[in-house]
């Protein structure tokens, strides 16, 4: 069996894809405050090396309260990445429901409001298992995928600028020692 060949992503080819966001609309705010929580989270994970790297270097400091302050901070980090988890799970959760909803309702009424040569030539069935399987392709994609495309996004980003930063000190640091 050959693969088929897959046609080039092209600027016309990506607005009619982007088109689905489309249906988001309606749910905007909360959309927005799902992407203000997956933002809050992200930055919330960027301080976890650094807050890691001070409790193993508190280990080894004379001071036993520092160790204990690291780590109630640790701990408290893993609550906020916990609770900003759940939320984003939860929002971004009623905005896919409800966006798959909206487009099966206008996916319906189109096909329903087709007209019948349109049916004479194609079989109900295999549409009707077409839209399901493409629904459910969309369900994966609002619900995770585009999270993680976005975290990765802010990621990518803070990472390389906390690198830049912590070498430039660091350089500096040893330059004037």
């Amino acid at each position: 069996m050959g693969r088929k060949k897959r046609d080039k992503i092209s600027k016309t080819s990506l607005k009619k894809a982007l088109r689905v966001f489309t249906f988001i609309k309606p749910f905007k705010v909360t959309f927005i405050l799902g992407l203000l929580v997956l933002v809050i989270s992200s930055f919330v994970m960027m301080v976890f090396p650094k807050v890691l790297g001070d409790l193993i270097d508190s280990a080894n400091s004379s001071k036993a309260g520092i160790v204990n302050e690291t780590t109630l901070l640790l701990i408290g980090i893993f609550l906020v990445i916990a609770t900003m988890s759940f939320f984003r799970i939860y929002l971004f959760g009623i905005v896919t429901q409800k966006t798959l909803a909206l487009i099966r309702t206008k996916t319906y009424q189109h096909l329903i409001s087709s007209p019948m040569r349109f049916f004479s030539s194609k079989r109900v069935g295999e549409l009707s298992s077409r839209i399901t399987n493409d629904i459910a392709l969309l369900e994966e994609t609002f619900a995770t995928t585009l999270a993680e495309i976005i975290r990765q996004i802010i990621t990518i980003p803070v990472a390389l600028f906390f690198l830049v930063f912590i070498s430039f000190f660091q350089k500096r640091h040893y330059e004037n020692s």
